[in-house]
């Protein structure tokens, strides 16, 4: 019986390694050309170079130009990634093209979307990316790195880090020019953005006349290493921008007694362990607290870039492999994006989750946002089978704190009213009480 196929939507413009769906699991297809160049790459040693220094996703032969790579728990974008995440998967993407040039092979795409987060760091997943190199070859990728990578983590170093949000909008990557016309003039005196940014503007510039496009380029394999080399250590030595981050302090401007907390955890990892969940997602996650030490796999949503750069750097430090944390408002969660609004997916369509934590959530979402309590119940009714819910209520200290910042009063904000508008969606299987607070958990299953 020949089972069903479909092409990822995301894999149409290279007809010679795409992507295909059969059975719930990815395959990818390969032209013949593109086979022997992988069955070269497997030969040379570089293969498994790759994937035991932890670079390349692994893959096996399927059959005649297909190949399985190893299956990914979630797909994310790098608009949704952190700083240092970012940064990351540049560093991943520049050691792999090094490694592969010291073969007599290089890399065709420098694609940020090459890379995804697996079992906690960056891996890059499109073998088919890998061609063979010819003396005196430039690295044509080398613009698509600039726009995908070194553009974006400039802003975020020297600029702002919610220009980072920019790769959004530009799903190719910043324009190198649009790069330098935001780049603050410190930016200058860094020898590796004003040579790789604004010096390649004006060199793009030129390039546009007759004569220009006449030339033909080349390049040596050890200048083309030492073009490697130093874009590795440009990258290397840009820092995240800090910035200040509210919601940093939130831990400790009085939410929560020690006890509290300390009871929330227990509880909330208890309740965890008994459903067991496969996919987990903590949406508003804060400093991730609650996901970090459970056995799922958890994304950590939240909207501040400084958070989830925060827990994913000390997951990083602490070896925490279980843990995604993407930089998302859930108020306005990545849309679908691309051709025909189908290559990138939003947020919602790479669901569901077995499991929804929205801890201390929901009363910014009403208060501060002014999201309806049956809005965010119809939310999570389509996006997860269970949800843990807190409630909090009216005397406590950050409900009164975000309603002396409305402009009107609001009366409606009870736990009745917000049963009943969860009710509508979910079996409320248990209501817990904090201990040592008035706030309260709710533990559901949708209907």
């Amino acid at each position: 019986m020949v089972q069903e196929e479909k092409v990822e939507e995301s894999s149409f413009r290279d007809s010679t390694s795409q992507l295909v769906w059969r059975d719930g699991q990815v395959f990818r297809k390969v032209s013949p050309e593109t086979q022997e160049v992988l069955q070269a790459v497997e030969a040379s040693g570089l293969y498994d170079k790759l994937v035991k220094e932890k670079l390349l996703l692994p893959m096996q032969w399927s059959g005649s130009y297909e190949i399985r790579p190893q299956q990914l728990n979630f797909v994310s974008y790098p608009y949704e990634w952190s700083f240092n995440m970012l940064k990351d998967a540049a560093i991943v993407t520049l050691q792999i093209c090094k490694e592969a040039i010291q073969q007599n092979f290089i890399l065709k795409d420098a694609s940020a979307y090459n890379i995804q987060f697996h079992k906690g760091r960056p891996v890059f997943i499109d073998h088919g990316s890998l061609s063979r190199y010819e003396d005196g070859q430039p690295w044509r990728a080398y613009e698509q790195f600039c726009k995908h990578f070194l553009g974006p983590l400039s802003l975020g170093s020297l600029e702002d880090t919610r220009l980072l949000k920019l790769s959004q909008q530009y799903i190719d990557g910043v324009a190198i020019d649009l790069a330098s016309k935001l780049l603050p003039r410190k930016s200058f005196i860094n020898f590796g953005v004003a040579y790789h940014i604004h010096l390649h503007k004006h060199y793009q510039q030129r390039r546009n006349d007759d004569a220009a496009k006449k030339r033909s380029i080349k390049i040596s394999k050890r200048g083309l290493l030492s073009v490697v080399d130093n874009l590795i250590e440009t990258v290397g030595g840009l820092k995240r921008k800090e910035e200040p981050q509210h919601w940093l302090r939130y831990r400790q401007d009085g939410s929560y007694s020690q006890e509290a907390l300390e009871n929330k955890r227990r509880v909330v990892g208890e309740l965890v362990e008994v459903l067991n969940p496969k996919t987990l997602w903590d949406i508003g996650t804060n400093d991730g607290l609650f996901c970090e030490n459970q056995r799922t796999n958890n994304i950590a949503i939240d909207r501040e870039e400084g958070l989830i750069d925060k827990i994913y750097t000390e997951s990083k430090k602490k070896e925490i492999s279980n843990v995604l944390p993407l930089v998302v408002d859930i108020c306005n969660p990545s849309p679908n994006i691309g051709w025909d609004n189908k290559e990138r997916k939003s947020l919602i369509a790479r669901g569901p989750a077995d499991m929804v934590l929205m801890l201390a959530v929901c009363h910014h979402l009403t208060i501060a946002e002014g999201i309806p309590f049956d809005k965010i119940a119809e939310l999570l009714q389509s996006i997860s089978r269970f949800a843990i819910v807190e409630w909090v209520p009216q005397e406590d200290e950050q409900v009164r704190r975000l309603m002396s910042q409305k402009s009107k009063e609001i009366n409606d904000y009870t736990e009745e009213k917000w049963r009943r508008s969860f009710e509508k969606d979910f079996h409320i299987l248990e209501r817990k009480q904090i201990a040592d607070s008035k706030r309260v958990l709710y533990i559901m299953r949708k209907k």
